[in-house]
């Protein structure tokens, strides 16, 4: 990343020659080292290692729209050349695939459907490409009565089976109503597994589905699939954090609070954030929606002076296990979603990291908003620090925003 933000072609060249990774990210802004690139040279040079040229941030920013923005015209006629090779590629690899499929289609036709485990093992996404072809789909039920191709295809299952797909059908389709009526009118089994050892909770696509199942069978929520992920692990996968967390972080705000009162910010959070059972908090795991839906409720200048009212009322609390002189950093990590910051009287290992990452800009925001600043000015400083998160050019070139 740093050699490409300073336009070091040739130390590019060799990070490249020795297997550097051109498609990592970031951790918090989402950005690949072709997002620093600044220069052309450079950018040819993680093209030419397989860099993605329409590779987005966590914000939705391309590299193009970052040289665009840096005025940088040589930069950006190479981005745009490689945007629009790149979606003829990505057209030559679909027609491809698409041929591939038709043929492998004719071939399970004729040949009586073989294993689609190992298939699907070699060849994923040739196996996708029949899952959402229609009319591959019709061509291969006619041929076959295989209950593994059933499932793995998403067909029409043979008439013992038929209650668990059209469960499975109606939670892929997060169709609520469909599914509640489903349970109640043929009561079927939800612990039954696919050859993937996936029970119907793993094809929830919904929090109010999740736990209608749960409710049904609490079992079902423990169960594991052969790749070790639980019914839970697959909804945040697949909705990528931001349904659960609004809706969990929603309730666990709720059991704290009054009536028609909001709760404030604090440690209870940390449960809220750590639902997967990894040890990893959901607004680490989400992606931008979540994050930029994190800012709109840590950001209102109320919530920063019910989080300071708090901070001053658990003298019994955090005065004793946060160091002196931390509570700047200890605030900024709310402000971020990282509510576990203390653990047996001690910052976590993983805080005292990212105070180290974030550093003074960060201290330099906590500072105003802990004396109170006036409501234009805090709100001024809190999308400072969201553009800090965002920003690919990094921490220092942010600062200004603070004066």
């Amino acid at each position: 990343r740093r050699a490409a933000e300073s336009g070091n072609a040739e130390k590019v060249k060799d990070l490249l020659g020795r297997k550097a990774n051109v498609h990592e990210r970031e951790r918090y802004g989402g950005y690949t080292a072709l997002h620093y690139a600044t220069s052309a040279a450079v950018a040819r040079l993680l093209l030419e290692a397989q860099a993605d040229a329409d590779e987005k941030s966590f914000a939705g920013t391309t590299p193009l729209q970052l040289a665009q923005r840096r005025g940088n015209a040589d930069l950006v006629r190479l981005l745009q050349r490689a945007e629009v090779e790149e979606a003829v590629r990505a057209q030559r690899v679909e027609v491809r695939r698409r041929a591939a499929a038709d043929q492998l289609a004719q071939a399970l036709v004729s040949r009586g459907v073989p294993d689609l485990g190992a298939l699907e093992a070699a060849q994923p996404e040739v196996v996708a490409e029949l899952r959402q072809d229609e009319t591959l789909r019709k061509l291969l039920v006619q041929a076959s009565a295989v209950q593994e191709a059933e499932v793995l295809l998403g067909l029409k299952p043979a008439a013992g089976q038929r209650t668990h797909a059209a469960l499975v059908e109606r939670l892929q389709a997060d169709s609520y109503d469909e599914v509640k009526q489903a349970i109640e009118d043929h009561a079927p089994d939800l612990m039954q597994r696919d050859p993937h050892g996936n029970v119907p909770a793993h094809h929830c696509r919904s929090v109010n589905c999740y736990r209608l199942l749960v409710a049904k069978d609490p079992r079902c929520a423990d169960v594991r699939n052969k790749g070790g992920s639980t019914p839970l692990d697959c909804l945040f996968q697949h909705i990528a954090g931001i349904d659960a967390y609004k809706e969990f972080w929603s309730a666990g705000l709720a059991s704290t609070a009054g009536e028609g009162e909001r709760a404030p910010l604090g440690p209870d959070v940390g449960r809220l954030l750590r639902l997967d059972g990894t040890g990893v908090s959901l607004a680490m795991r989400a992606e931008s929606k979540a994050k930029e839906w994190l800012f709109e409720q840590v950001s209102p200048w109320d919530d920063i002076q019910r989080m300071l009212k708090m901070l001053e009322s658990l003298p019994e609390g955090l005065d004793r296990v946060v160091p002196e002189g931390h509570w700047e950093e200890v605030l900024a990590l709310h402000l971020f979603g990282e509510a576990d910051v203390w653990k047996e009287g001690k910052i976590t290992a993983q805080c005292q990291v990212r105070l180290e990452e974030f550093g003074s800009c960060i201290k330099a925001l906590c500072q105003r908003v802990l004396k109170r600043s006036p409501e234009a000015d805090a709100r001024h400083a809190l999308r400072a620090v969201q553009r800090l998160v965002a920003a690919p050019t990094g921490a220092p070139k942010v600062a200004g925003a603070f004066d």
